[in-house]
């Protein structure tokens, strides 16, 4: 339930303010367009939010409905079109009006028309008695009372605060007292206010404008020389040696039995070892297959019976060393697979000093016992898998051997990429996880070369680059062989295309560049949507791009026959570009499959997988320790711990994945700032960052399965973008620029042991990286 609150508060607060500025700006006017997309962003959207929205619902939408369609037509005839547009677009977004929507409150609904209807007298009578009246003078007072009770309406809803308990509960009710309070505070202001205008002889003066000084002067444009490709190149080779060093292991446990059902020798494993030992523990390397239980037994020669040490014990992870704790004195240890089958790569014995022991029977199984050199003082990361990688690393592996398939929750050529690291370098970490550090590499010039087309500026394009190596989810993700960083380089490639052939089409460029860029964004379109459907947000917000670009261009550029034919040839271009490729690539991705299983034809693995992907994802709904909200990976409050191992001497070697919180806290700032240039300055740069920011994460606002940060990653480079954005548009770029810098890369060398694994004293970690109680990176 907090979900839509949130989301009504954050985006009435940022219209309101954002309103504010036009008032004083002068710019103040909406379109119907913008008004019926306001009406779906702050009706509609909120209602979807809900999971379980009902009747009421329903029924307060409709009331609300009603309430907007009167006041609109009441205020028209009185006050003309446009100020009907302006009256109609503040009440969409008074945050009241959307809770009571939100929790089908009935009360809170009715309540609204006698509000509107008071204002709406009041306002007739004081245009009667001073016709210069300017209802936007009670702006201010308006958000007082829209916010107090916005707020009361949530502390009642979400944390079922009652009047009643200001005298009987347990606990005060602070929030709803707080709230009481600012809406008494918004009535006594309007009253005072309402005195003083009517004992005014003359209007108040309208607010200047802010002055165009806050603005940077225009610098001119520069061109692409040596020094733009020596510093891409430094800063490609020098994230590369960074996101390579420590990778992983280039070995791994590669030979190995196969366990199946059944009893005796078939399932299991006895082992000598020659004289009683005490053994602390058996670690086990798992092959493909994971979460195999087994049950451990000591023989006792006295009796010649096997009695239990562990009746059942389940291994979690494959392509890792999994430790089973034993801490017993014995001769003979057998170990038996309850699972119907069960690859194990290596079976290693430690007494209890932590040293290997070596079988007498170690020739009976010689698969199990003939890489014993592999195994590490410490499992950590750099040894095994973490995190997914259980699932792609391990997916890619059966891709590359037409093995059945495990992992079909995603389309499959994110692990067809991470397989050719492992055709190359073999089935260990290194092996998997290289290809996702070429994709997190290729994303640092690709960043470098959007901002410098967003900028032609050397500083920002730098800046640009610099700050997404530095970037940490990026780096971590860089070192994962999961499919985020593949599908958000495809995203990226998406909205730098696009952006691209806007650009060039504004500056006139010929049909046949043109439609080349259309061509090489949907070819990136088909890359992400095959290989997340992350990649379909993206798709829509490419298009909401293009058609947004394309009205302007044709209103302003174009008449009758001439637009006719220009929009056949472009939908012709676009069919095959954005339907025709991607789907081709799509569905070629499921070559794989249908090798595997050769029942059926390609497409219909396509089609078949994609409903089983759309039930798998509605139902996911398993609690997680580290899953979080949208809310939550905005403000950077959750992040999520991909590897932890205790070492010795009270150290540590942990894996986080979150955002830089330059970037996370620096980059909600400049959301506001490229809203504020889009609505204020009209400036079509923020307005294209704007749109490829929201469109990447308001679709996480209506999913309502576990989610973790790594899902906010293709929102990120969008973050970098607009806060390039912002920096050429203040004064002090090169300060700022260079402060930015700076800052992001002492950030990186601060927080460098838990995005890589390094092994650092548990101290640093929890008294110098846990900045906030929610961050646990131990």
């Amino acid at each position: 339930m907090i979900s839509p609150y949130i989301f009504a508060g954050i985006a009435c607060a940022v219209f309101l303010f954002i309103f504010s500025l036009r008032i004083k700006a002068g710019r103040l006017f909406y379109s119907f367009a913008e008004l019926a997309i306001f009406y779906a962003l702050m009706r509609i959207a909120p209602l979807m939010m809900y999971e379980n929205h009902g009747l009421m619902n329903v029924l307060a939408l409709a009331e609300d409905f009603v309430i907007l369609a009167a006041g609109f037509f009441l205020s028209k005839k009185q006050l003309g079109v446009q100020n009907a547009k302006l009256i109609a677009a503040v009440y969409l977004f008074n945050p009241l009006a959307a809770a009571a929507v939100i929790t089908g409150h009935f009360g809170a609904m009715a309540l609204l028309p006698l509000a509107y209807t008071i204002v709406y007298g009041a306002g007739i009578i004081l245009r009667q008695k001073k016709p210069l009246f300017d209802a936007k003078r009670f702006f201010p007072e308006y958000i007082w009372i829209c916010a107090g009770g916005y707020f009361m309406m949530l502390a009642d809803d979400c944390l079922l605060q009652k009047t009643t308990d200001m005298f009987f509960g347990e606990n005060y009710p602070t929030l709803l007292v707080t709230a009481m309070a600012v809406v008494v505070t918004g009535v006594v202001l309007t009253i005072r206010k309402l005195r003083v205008i009517l004992r005014e002889d003359k209007p108040a003066e309208k607010t200047a404008a802010p002055p165009e000084a806050a603005l940077a002067a225009p610098e001119e444009p520069q061109r692409w020389n040596a020094k733009n490709t020596i510093a891409v190149i430094a800063l490609t080779a020098g994230y590369a040696a960074a996101a390579l060093f420590n990778l992983g292991a280039a070995s791994a446990p590669s030979s190995g039995m196969h366990f199946g059902s059944g009893e005796g020798e078939a399932c299991q494993v006895v082992i000598d070892l020659g004289e009683y030992t005490a053994l602390s523990e058996v670690s086990v390397f798992l092959g493909r297959e994971s979460k195999r239980a087994v049950s451990l037994c000591a023989l006792d020669e006295s009796t010649n019976e096997w009695t239990d040490i562990v009746s059942k014990y389940e291994i979690p992870s494959p392509y890792q060393w999994n430790d089973i704790p034993i801490n017993l004195r014995l001769r003979c240890l057998r170990i038996e697979f309850l699972d119907s089958s069960a690859d194990v790569l290596e079976v290693v014995l430690k007494d209890d000093s932590g040293r290997t022991v070596s079988p007498v029977s170690a020739e009976k199984f010689p698969a199990l016992f003939d890489e014993q050199e592999l195994y590490p003082e410490y499992p950590t990361y750099f040894y095994g898998t973490m995190f997914d990688e259980v699932y792609h690393g391990r997916t890619a592996y059966e891709f590359m051997n037409d093995l059945p398939i495990y992992e079909n929750t995603h389309p499959p050529l994110g692990k067809t990429i991470i397989s050719a690291g492992i055709a190359l370098f073999g089935m260990n970490p290194f092996g998997w996880r290289i290809m996702c550090v070429v994709f997190g590499t290729a994303m640092v010039p690709l960043m470098y070369a959007f901002a410098w087309r967003l900028s032609k500026r050397r500083g920002a394009a730098f800046l640009g680059g610099f700050l997404t190596a530095t970037e940490f989810m990026h780096f971590t993700l860089s070192r994962i062989a999961t499919i985020d960083i593949i599908v958000g380089c495809f995203i990226l490639m998406m909205f730098f295309f696009m952006y691209l052939y806007i650009d060039e089409t504004r500056n006139g460029a010929g049909a046949a560049r043109r439609y080349a860029l259309l061509l090489l964004c949907g070819v990136s379109m088909g890359l992400a949507c095959a290989t997340k459907w992350t990649g379909a947000y993206a798709a829509l917000g490419i298009a909401i791009l293009f058609f947004v670009f394309l009205v302007k261009h044709c209103k302003n550029s174009l008449r009758g026959k001439e637009l006719f034919g220009y929009l056949l040839r472009l939908f012709a271009v676009c069919a095959v570009c954005f339907i025709a490729v991607p789907a081709v690539i799509y569905v070629s991705s499921y070559f794989e499959f249908a090798q595997v299983y050769t029942d059926k034809n390609i497409l219909q693995h396509a089609l078949e997988n994609a409903q089983y992907m759309l039930g798998f994802h509605k139902s996911a709904l398993s609690g997680h320790p580290y899953s979080s909200e949208w809310y939550e990976w905005i403000i950077d409050s959750k992040p999520l711990l991909d590897a932890l191992t205790e070492t010795a001497d009270n150290h540590i070697s942990s894996v986080a994945t979150f955002v830089n919180p330059l970037v996370a806290w620096g980059g909600i700032a400049a959301l506001l700032h490229n809203i504020y240039l889009w609505r204020i300055r009209e400036d079509t740069k923020a307005q294209y960052l704007v749109i490829s920011y929201l469109a990447m994460l308001m679709p996480w606002l209506f999913i309502h399965r576990t989610v973790f940060i790594y899902q906010y990653f293709a929102c990120v480079p969008l973050l970098i973008l607009m806060v390039i954005n912002s920096v050429i548009n203040l004064k002090a770029e090169r300060k700022l620029t260079t402060a930015l810098i700076a800052v992001s890369g002492a950030l990186f060398l601060m927080f460098y042991p838990v995005l890589s694994g390094l092994n650092v004293p548990r101290e640093y970690i929890g008294k110098v990286l846990e900045w906030l109680t929610t961050w646990r990176f131990e």
